[in-house]
Formats: C-alpha cells, structure tokens, sequence
C-alpha cells in the first residue's frame, strides 16, 4: 500500500524515472519507477490532496481546503497559493521551452529551489538554458467554479477565469498553450491561449455542453503541432476532440460509450493511442484512426482492475506501452 487513504493522482515526471502520487492521507510521495522505492514524502497539507502535476521538476498540488503548494521534486515545499474559496479539484503546469531545447535536463529549477540557489537565478531572470523562471506558471480549478492562472515562484496570480456555473472538475494546459477547464455544469470552456494571458487579457473563447453528464476527466496533447482534447463523464461517455484554429471550439471528431461507470481520468499514450479509467475498475486502450479531416475511435485492448475503482491513470513510457495507475479501494 502507497498511502495510508484513498491515492486521488498520479503524475510522472519528464525528468528522469519518477512519479509522484497524491492521497487523502494530506501526502505527496515520490517513487523511483525502477525500483517501486520511495524516495520522498512530502508533508505540509492540512487537508485531503487532490490532484497533482508534475514537469521538468516542478510539483504542484491542489487540495482540498482550497490551498495549492509548490515543491521541489526533493519534498521542498516552495510556496503556497492562496485564492481559491472552495476545494481545489485539478491543477496542471505550463512551461514554454524553447525548440532547440526539446530534450529535458537533469538541472530544473525545482532542484535550485531546494539547493536555494533558484532566488540568484531569478535575479538574473533565467531559469536554464530551456526557460526563464518566470515562464513557469501554474492552472488550478476549483468548487468556486472559478479556473485560476498562477506564477507559482512569484507567488501571486495572474488572472481568475470566471464563467462556469458550478465546480470546475478539470483543468489542462496543452503544449501549445490552450487552456480547457471542464465542469459539473456539463460544459467545456476554452479558454485565450497562456500567451494572451501573459498579456493581461482574460475571458473565454466560447463555453459549449459537451457532454449529457457531468464531466469527470479531461486529458490534452500536441501531435505534430496540433492539439488534441478527450473528455469524459460520468455517464461513462468518452468525446475525442480536436483543436482545428487558435481562438475557436475544438471540433468534436468523435462520441463513444467507453464505460458502464464513471469514467474517473484520461491519458494520452503515443503512436496515437490514449487510455481511459474508470470507476468499473478497468482501463481501455483506444487507437485514433484518422482520415482526412475526420477520425474515429477503435477499442484496442481492456486491462481489467482488480484492485477496485481506478482513480488515475498515466503513461510512463509508450515503447513498450507502461501504465501507471492508482485505485479506491
């Protein structure tokens, strides 16, 4: 057993062989995923974890009396985020990288803020040869119904996305910079891209009901410069979508009933093929097919859970395919 409650994320890291999950037990763990050894607790939250992201080294976590903490991946809690009213469901991390600096390192500056050498950094406004510290920034989501954006180092928030009906279940920032909160008010809202946001302007680009029941999982990622969204429900619907333009709704390309269950989390795996997980306790595999400007779903494998409900699931690696996923039981 990893926590001592209920485990409610999991994220792995782009930096070296680590994940971190996030529990009800207020703790953060590290895993070497070579070994299954942990290598770190962080302790500091007063209340249930919700969800947790992890890039290039920097943690981020939300929880459940509406705080959000930033750490090291060496358990060094950096900052606590303020702002939210009401329990934080998600959280997600954005970092611009440069494209000559495609491949991670091993130095990030999560590891000068534990070694306190981040604070000279940022005085000469660089964080690595990849990005600036102040490129590091920070969505969160929340019962409020609000989305928040955050420079995490800074400490302060740059924007509140206001216009949902009821909780913000969901938050995710794709590589190119889209933002996409989901709700219990069964929407979906895209939101102006991080770099507009940087600019001081706010506002969505356009709300729209994805979704007959309430949406419980959101997953994006960047293929060849386009971004892709799945969202999925609690009706066990699972939608495939895509962004087609800056500044527009991502169209829909396809609808599946992917569960008999709630469908609890998403991930995308490589090579065209994302996962689901679900309060069934199974995990599908499902392959993209694409043809002109359209696509369609095809189930590609069923992995059967045994160990209860499955609240999260990741991809560690997609040659070969590995899986990490994480259950109520």
């Amino acid at each position: 057993s990893a926590h001592n409650d209920w485990i409610n994320g999991c994220a792995w890291s782009d930096i070296g062989d680590f994940i971190v999950t996030c529990s009800n037990d207020f703790n953060l763990k590290l895993w070497d995923v070579k070994t299954g050894d942990e290598k770190v607790t962080f302790t500091g939250h007063m209340s249930a974890v919700s969800d947790v992201a992890f890039k290039h080294g920097c943690v981020v976590s939300s929880c459940c009396d509406g705080t959000v903490k930033v750490w090291s991946q060496k358990g060094t809690e950096i900052t606590t985020l303020h702002g939210h009213s009401g329990m934080v469901n998600s959280c997600d991390i954005y970092i611009k990288l440069k494209p000559e600096d495609a491949e991670p390192e091993t130095t990030d500056w999560a590891t000068m803020a534990a070694e306190e050498e981040w604070k000279e950094q940022h005085d000469k406004n660089k964080m690595d040869k990849k990005s600036r510290l102040d490129d590091v920034l920070a969505v969160t989501g929340a019962d409020d119904g609000t989305a928040r954006i955050w420079r995490p180092l800074l400490g302060n928030e740059l924007n509140c996305l206001t216009g949902h009906s009821d909780r913000v279940t969901s938050v995710a920032v794709t590589s190119q910079g889209n933002i996409v909160t989901s709700s219990l008010d069964l929407t979906l809202k895209t939101w102006l891209p991080i770099e507009a946001q940087l600019e001081g302007k706010a506002g969505h680009v356009q709300m729209f009901e994805a979704h007959d029941g309430e949406i419980s999982a959101l997953a994006t990622w960047s293929d060849i410069g386009v971004d892709w969204m799945v969202s999925g429900s609690r009706d066990g619907i699972v939608k495939l979508f895509r962004f087609d333009a800056p500044n527009q709704v991502p169209t829909c390309l396809a609808t599946i009933q992917a569960h008999q269950l709630a469908v609890t989390d998403a991930c995308y795996c490589g090579q065209k093929v994302f996962a689901t997980a679900s309060a069934d306790g199974n995990i599908v595999l499902w392959r993209i097919l694409t043809r002109g400007q359209g696509a369609s779903i095809k189930k590609r494998s069923v992995l059967l859970g045994k160990d209860g409900p499955v609240s999260s699931v990741h991809c560690l690696s997609d040659k070969p395919l590995q899986l990490l996923s994480t259950s109520w039981k």
